[in-house]
């Protein structure tokens, strides 16, 4: 999973960055591109490790860069960024009351607007084309549909697609489908006022996911210890780090569940859409696996937790057998089974 993160100059991007890289600003250079990754905690692989003793434990993670190279313009930014699955947008509001709050919505707006446009440039370049081969399909018909929903503005991730329409936007990495996630950076004297609360009902209505952190204190604490982190964080009313609140932005923003592959060599967390069938969720470990799909071995964590072993497993029934049409669930541990 990739989240590219980008803002205001001032609205404490780079803060931010360090807080997600343990504190540690140093990797944060202006100017430059900056990457970190995120590892997602997850007590089910602490204690399937525990019982595995694998030789090695793999969590899930999140790869987020900052990149603080020039551009001429907002939207040459954000086409930059066409390839990643989450864009985290950081609006900076500063002080308190109605100015601050409407300020830092202003900033927020302004993106989406922005978005909008870089979407509709693309799909106003493609209908030029169609328009001079003649081309009445399918697929015009598509972007015409496309056309009049961003002129509208309206983002392209609420509207429904068909398969047959899913088939050409694949191939489009449209800004207005990505998940967003806005990050509302306020001072640390002002974290829990009611008005933050309010502010991000009026983010949800634009179709984000709001985060409202103080990076600077963000930054501070991701040097402690994980204990004191919490303790701190507990003190002031914070349900975890920014990293972990971000990372469950991310998980709700792509509907996102976790499924476990065990072994001695092995434990590992794959995330995957919800609603992913068998062979799919195979295809996230090698494609190999989906395209010689045969059966999955399945049993739950809940169940495994209870039991204790996978042959217990087996013996008792609890680790079925599962063809083509079965949807993952969060927290299966799989064996796949497959030919190629």
């Amino acid at each position: 999973m990739k989240a590219a993160i980008f803002g205001p100059q001032s609205a404490g991007r780079k803060t931010l960055m360090t807080a997600l890289n343990s504190g540690d600003g140093s990797a944060v250079q202006p100017g430059k591109r900056s990457v970190t990754t995120i590892k997602v905690p997850d007590e089910r692989i602490d204690w399937l490790s525990s019982v595995f003793e694998p030789k090695k434990t793999t969590y899930a993670t999140l790869e987020v860069v900052l990149d603080d190279s020039s551009f001429d313009s907002m939207g040459k930014r954000l086409n930059s960024m066409r390839s990643f699955e989450v864009l985290v947008l950081v609006a900076g509001a500063f002080g308190f009351g109605e100015e601050s709050a409407g300020s830092a919505m202003d900033d927020i707006q302004s993106v989406l607007d922005e978005m909008l446009l870089a979407d509709l440039m693309v799909v106003e370049k493609r209908l030029e084309f169609f328009n001079k081969i003649g081309d009445k399909g399918q697929e015009r018909k598509l972007f015409d549909r496309l056309h009049a929903a961003l002129s509208e503005g309206q983002f392209l991730r609420e509207i429904p697609f068909n398969d047959a329409e899913e088939k050409f936007l694949v191939t489009y990495s449209f800004l207005t489908r990505k998940p967003l996630i806005v990050v509302v950076n306020i001072e640390e004297e002002f974290l829990g006022h009611d008005a933050w609360p309010k502010m991000e009902e009026v983010i949800r209505t634009r179709g984000a996911e709001p985060i409202t952190l103080c990076a600077s204190l963000e930054a501070e604490v991701a040097t402690l210890e994980p204990e004191e982190q919490r303790e701190f964080l507990e003190s002031v009313g914070l349900t975890g780090s920014a990293s972990a609140r971000l990372l469950r932005g991310v998980f709700s923003a792509l509907n996102l569940i976790s499924f476990f592959t065990v072994g001695d060599d092995e434990v590992r967390a794959w995330p995957v859409r919800t609603n992913s069938p068998a062979p799919y969720a195979g295809g996230r470990v090698h494609s190999d696996i989906q395209r010689g799909f045969i059966r999955a071995e399945v049993v739950s964590y809940a169940d495994f937790h209870e039991i204790g072993s996978l042959v217990a497993a087996r013996k008792s029934g609890r680790l079925r057998t599962e063809g083509k049409t079965y949807v993952v669930q969060d927290g299966d541990i799989i064996n796949f089974l497959f030919n190629v």
